[in-house]
């Protein structure tokens, strides 16, 4: 009998025991939701962030890339109407009463070059400006050691003219100035009348250098009087140029409206620089009677492609 109230007694705290207990498996389940939550938003902001910086990074690599195509196409539009009315200049020059009488003037000159003598005089100062002049310059450009021989004229004509209008320089901007060799050759004369005119078409163009072809790939006349002048595009020293191959093109053409343009490549007569040519038949009553050739200003590409260095 006296067990009985413990009995009774223990009871209540057997229930309080419980509540506690339920009290706290019920703040832990809320503490789970809480951070169930938290995680879920958390991860969510995460994939918000990203989906954002990635949306964000590709619209800013989808404009900057719509900016480099906007500006290439910009540029290769400025280009080619650069270079249209660069290439407009040259046929217009063509057809130009100058350029046919020069073309005229300079082919029977050379003809008559074929029986003008050539002093041992003149082949020692030509072989002296290669050896001296000519071949140093364009080592030390390409860093090679070139053999001056073969770049030597090999025809009495050129050795003649080369004498007279190349040797003499080491600067191709004094040959421009050089009008006549006084040595009273009709192609000095022809020289004397046109080179006023090609010097300053030359000069206000800025091109590289005009030069004027036969139809038997003789090189005529050279505005700088370079290395070229007097070579044969067939069988000289540079046959195998960009210039021989675009003269070629040009020679089967019939109008002086049509055009060629060459491919960057180098050229031993500039110190192997890459050079690009414009050629357009030089034509009278239907009949082609040359070529004139056109050097194309490097400062024309770099110009349009560099935004002027903008």
């Amino acid at each position: 009998m006296s067990d009985a109230p413990r009995v009774v007694e223990d009871a209540p705290r057997r229930k309080g025991r419980l509540r506690t207990f339920l009290a706290s498996g019920s703040l832990d389940i809320q503490s789970k939701l809480l951070v169930m939550l938290l995680a879920v938003s958390i991860v969510a902001a995460l994939v918000v962030g990203v989906v954002g910086y990635l949306n964000g990074r590709n619209s800013l690599e989808h404009a900057a890339f719509n900016q480099v195509t906007s500006l290439r196409e910009s540029r290769i539009t400025e280009l080619k109407r650069s270079f249209g009315q660069f290439t407009q200049t040259v046929v217009a020059q063509t057809r130009n009463e100058s350029v046919i009488g020069a073309t005229k003037a300079f082919e029977s000159g050379w003809d008559d070059l074929q029986s003008r003598p050539v002093s041992d005089d003149d082949h020692t100062k030509v072989e002296s400006w290669y050896r001296d002049s000519f071949v140093p310059q364009l080592d030390a450009r390409n860093g090679g050691t070139a053999n001056p021989d073969q770049f030597a004229p090999t025809e009495d004509p050129q050795a003649y003219l080369q004498a007279r209008y190349t040797a003499p320089f080491t600067d191709y901007d004094k040959a421009i100035d050089q009008d006549d060799a006084g040595d009273g050759s009709a192609w000095s004369k022809a020289h004397a009348e046109y080179q006023p005119y090609f010097q300053q078409a030359v000069e206000s163009a800025g091109y590289e250098d005009l030069l004027l072809m036969d139809t038997d790939g003789d090189v005529v006349y050279s505005a700088y009087s370079g290395a070229d002048l007097g070579t044969n595009l067939h069988d000289g020293p540079y046959r195998d140029s960009n210039l021989a191959s675009g003269y070629e093109q040009a020679l089967q053409l019939t109008s002086s409206d049509d055009f060629v343009v060459t491919d960057f490549a180098r050229y031993v007569p500039s110190l192997n620089v890459p050079t690009l040519w414009v050629m357009s038949p030089v034509c009278e009553d239907g009949k082609v009677l040359g070529v004139m050739a056109v050097q194309v200003p490097i400062d024309l590409v770099n110009q349009v492609m560099t935004g002027d260095d903008e």
